[in-house]
C-alpha cells in the first residue's frame, strides 16, 4: 500500500463504504460487514439481466440511469458494457463527493456522469434502462416512487429493495383489506403490504430527510408495476438475505425485480371493462323459477316452501344466518358456472328485496313485458334508502323499457336519473342503443 497518511484520512473521512468494494493502488475499501457480498451480487445480477436483454451492438444505442446511485460504484462496475450513456443521480452531494474522492485517490476512471438531485431533476429526460437499488425502503410512498421511475423509463426497470417476506401476508389480513372492488371481478384477490418505520436522515444511506418510510412486500411492487404499464415482471430474487454477514446477523430480507415497459401503454382498468360488467349485470339472467322464488320470498314476503334443491340453497344463502354463507356459496358455485350468475347470487344477500326486484325486472324485460319490468324496477326506485347499485340499474331498465314502449320523454327522464345516480357509468349504456342488443 502506497497511500499517504493524508489520503488515508481523506478516505476515512468519507466512510463508511458499506455499499461498495472499492479497489485500487493495492488497497480495498469496504465496510459491508453484515451485508457482505451484496454489492458484487447486485452487479453480477444486473450484468446478467442486461446481457440477456440486449446485444452489445444494441447497447451502443441505449442509455442507462442509476437512481439513488450513492457513490456510483455500481455504475463503475458496469462501465465496460458499451451503453451510449451512463448517468447516476443521487440527492446527497456528499455521496457523490465520496465517489469522486475515492476515484481520485485510487486513480480510477469512470465513464459515468454523476448528478446531485432527486429524480425530478431529470425533468423530461428518458432512459432506456433504469436501475434503482436500495432506495424504495427509504421513501414514504412506494407508489409515488414507482410512478417517478416510470416517468423516466423507456424500456427496462430493475429494482432492488428491502422487503417484507411472503409469510407476512395472511388470509386473515386479506379478508380485512377486502379486495372486492370491480377490478377484482374474475381476478385473483391479490393484495400488497407495507411496513412503516421512523427513519432519520442522520446516516448517509438513509432517508434524505427525517420521515416515516415504507418497507414493501413483493406483491405491492408487482401491483404498482402492472398498474403503471409494465409487463413481464419477473422476481429475480425472492425475499431473502443474499448477503453473507459474518459478524452481525440481520433478519432483513431483500428482493430484486425486473420489468419491461409495454410497447403500447394500456390503461390498467379501462371503461370497456366496466361497460362489459354492467351490461352483463343487466342482461345475464338467473332462471325464471329462481327469480320468482326470490321475488316472492323477499319482496312479497311469502313462504318459500317447495322448489328445486338449488333454488332452496340460494334462498337459504340469501336470507339465512351469516355463519353458513361461505360453505353455501361454495356449493352454489359448483352449480352455477357462469361467473356473472355467481356474481349476482353472491350479492343478493345484501339488500335482498331490492336486488330480487331488480332480477324480476330483468326477467320481465327479456320476456317483452315492458310494463311489468317497469313495475318491478319501480319497487327499487320508489323504495327510500334503496340499494345504490340496484337503484341506478333499475333506472336504466326503466329507461330502456319506456324506450321500447315508445315513450321517449319518460325514457329520457330515467336515463338522466341514471346519470345522476352513477356518473361513472359508461355513456354507451346510457344512449339508448344498448336497449336493442
Amino acid at each position: 500500500m502506497d497511500l499517504e497518511p493524508e489520503e488515508i484520512e481523506a478516505l476515512n473521512a468519507y466512510g463508511p463504504y458499506n455499499h461498495a468494494v472499492w479497489q485500487g493502488r493495492g488497497v480495498t475499501l469496504s465496510h459491508e460487514e453484515s451485508i457482505s457480498g451484496r454489492a458484487q451480487f447486485l452487479v453480477n445480477l444486473i450484468r446478467d439481466v442486461l446481457t440477456r436483454s440486449f446485444s452489445r451492438q444494441e447497447m451502443e444505442t441505449l442509455t442507462l440511469v442509476d437512481v439513488g446511485c450513492y457513490d456510483g460504484w455500481v455504475l463503475d462496475q458496469l462501465a465496460d458494457l458499451p451503453f451510449k450513456k451512463f448517468v447516476g443521480i443521487e440527492p446527497r452531494a456528499r455521496n457523490i463527493e465520496k465517489g469522486n474522492t475515492v476515484r481520485s485517490i485510487l486513480k480510477l476512471n469512470s465513464r459515468a456522469e454523476f448528478r446531485v438531485g432527486s429524480i425530478e431533476a431529470l425533468g423530461s429526460e428518458v432512459f432506456d434502462v433504469v436501475i434503482c437499488l436500495g432506495l424504495l425502503h427509504h421513501l414514504e410512498s412506494v407508489g409515488d416512487a414507482l410512478r417517478a421511475l416510470r416517468s423516466i423509463c423507456g424500456r427496462t426497470l430493475v429494482i432492488e429493495t428491502l422487503c417484507l417476506s411472503a409469510s407476512k401476508t395472511s388470509r386473515e389480513i386479506s379478508r380485512e383489506i377486502e379486495p372486492k372492488d370491480i377490478i377484482y371481478f374474475g381476478k385473483a384477490p391479490v393484495i400488497g403490504l407495507c411496513g412503516y418505520k421512523f427513519e432519520s436522515s442522520y446516516y448517509h444511506g438513509s432517508a434524505i430527510r427525517p420521515s416515516i418510510v415504507a418497507v414493501p412486500n413483493v406483491p405491492i411492487i408487482k401491483m404498482f408495476l402492472e398498474f403503471l404499464g409494465f409487463q413481464n415482471v419477473k422476481v429475480l430474487v425472492p425475499p431473502s438475505a443474499y448477503w453473507l454477514g459474518e459478524r452481525v446477523s440481520r433478519n432483513a430480507k431483500a428482493c430484486c425485480l425486473v420489468a419491461e415497459l409495454a410497447p403500447v401503454t394500456k390503461v390498467f382498468f379501462e371503461s370497456a371493462v366496466i361497460k362489459d360488467y354492467e351490461r352483463a349485470m343487466l342482461e345475464v339472467l338467473l332462471p325464471t323459477s329462481l327469480v320468482q322464488r326470490l321475488y316472492e320470498r323477499f319482496c312479497e314476503e311469502k313462504s318459500s316452501a317447495g322448489g328445486k334443491f338449488w333454488e332452496k340453497l340460494v334462498v337459504a344463502y340469501v336470507g339465512g344466518p351469516s355463519w353458513p354463507t361461505r360453505p353455501l356459496l361454495r356449493l352454489i358455485s359448483r352449480h352455477w358456472h357462469d361467473p356473472f350468475q355467481r356474481e349476482i347470487i353472491k350479492n343478493l344477500r345484501y339488500a335482498p328485496a331490492d336486488k330480487s326486484a331488480l332480477e324480476m325486472a330483468k326477467v320481465r324485460f327479456a320476456a317483452g313485458d315492458f310494463a311489468g319490468s317497469i313495475g318491478a324496477a319501480m319497487r327499487v326506485s320508489h323504495h327510500l334508502n334503496a340499494d345504490w347499485r340496484s337503484t341506478y340499474r333499475a333506472f336504466l331498465i326503466i329507461a330502456r323499457a319506456y324506450q321500447r314502449m315508445g315513450d321517449e320523454g319518460m325514457a329520457t327522464r330515467y336515463f338522466n336519473l341514471c346519470r345522476v345516480s352513477n356518473p361513472e357509468l359508461p355513456e354507451e349504456l346510457l344512449d339508448g342503443k344498448e336497449a336493442h342488443h
